[in-house]
């Protein structure tokens, strides 16, 4: 538990010091995609992990980064983006669906389950997100090609940010197991 409330602090301080710089320069904190996937990561901490000690939840966080960034990957795929405010909230409805329906006594390894989840929201609500991003992209497409020739190009897309971050953890491969030649079981055409 010690490790849990100490990542939790560290992420708070964070994002204190991030709005008092914010408000020191007198501009709206900025948001990031790395703090809105820390956020979350603590909100599912809190919930399904809080039981148990932080080594497993810390054990469970590249499986769980995954299972953050698969919507991310899923709107790149069809050239849509939400905004993060959006995104979280998206993340969010997940995570309390499975607070109050999940048994979660029952599930053996959270991070598989949790993916399963968040790919089954987007089974049964992923065509309605991608109508109304894909008109509001439209729009602002042709919006940008009439009215803002010669004005600075639009601020990087902190989805293709998060998708990034999904197809490197995507990539990366399990350790296998090694055999050892000696205990290989022959065959007819060794020699």
């Amino acid at each position: 538990m010690d490790v849990f409330n100490s990542y939790l602090q560290q992420r708070d301080h964070a994002a204190d010091a991030a709005t008092k710089k914010a408000a020191r320069d007198g501009t709206a904190p900025a948001e990031s995609p790395d703090g809105m996937v820390a956020e979350l990561l603590a909100e599912i901490g809190r919930l399904f992990y809080a039981q148990n000690d932080g080594a497993r939840w810390l054990k469970h966080q590249p499986a769980l980064l995954l299972a953050l960034t698969w919507q991310a990957g899923w709107l790149t795929q069809r050239a849509i983006t939400l905004p993060l405010p959006r995104y979280r909230a998206v993340m969010m409805e997940i995570i309390a669906g499975i607070a109050e329906h999940g048994d979660v006594a029952k599930i053996e390894y959270f991070p598989a389950y949790f993916l399963r989840c968040v790919q089954l929201w987007f089974v049964h609500n992923g065509e309605e997100v991608y109508e109304r991003q894909k008109s509001i992209r439209n729009v602002i497409d042709r919006t940008l090609l009439h009215g803002a020739a010669g004005r600075a190009g639009p601020a990087p897309d902190p989805i293709e940010a998060l998708a990034a971050a999904h197809r490197v953890l995507a990539g990366r491969k399990r350790a296998t197991k090694t055999h050892n030649a000696a205990d290989a079981q022959t065959t007819f055409f060794d020699v």
